[in-house]
């Protein structure tokens, strides 16, 4: 199910899911954006997220953003993310994987966590 705008998503009257997928936005971490981080309302998403992560707790929860959240420019606010998901009972493995090696026709490096 797309709820379409997470802010609004009441997780009291979502469905117990097994395995949840999100992706905040990555103009905020990406090297191409304003590297605002955390100051930019859309890099904040991730709590959104969080709260339906802890309100229906899945067995699974994956994320995917661009590469830059991972560097240095971000170090905080990706320990910040690992450590609010651990905090949760989740254990956090995280992988910057290559589109390229998976058939795509495109050099695209992602974060998977």
């Amino acid at each position: 199910m797309n709820h379409k705008d997470i802010t609004k998503a009441n997780p009291d009257l979502l469905s117990a899911v097994d395995l949840f997928v999100y992706s905040p936005p990555c103009q905020t971490f990406s090297k191409a954006g304003k590297q605002q981080g955390f100051l930019d309302t859309r890099g904040v998403l991730f709590f959104d997220a969080l709260k339906i992560i802890q309100a229906k707790r899945p067995k699974v929860a994956i994320m995917e953003n661009v590469l830059g959240l991972t560097q240095k420019k971000f170090s905080k606010e990706f320990k910040e993310m690992l450590n609010s998901l651990n905090n949760s009972g989740y254990n956090n493995y995280w992988k910057i994987l290559n589109a390229r090696d998976y058939g795509v026709p495109q050099n695209r490096e992602r974060v998977f966590i």
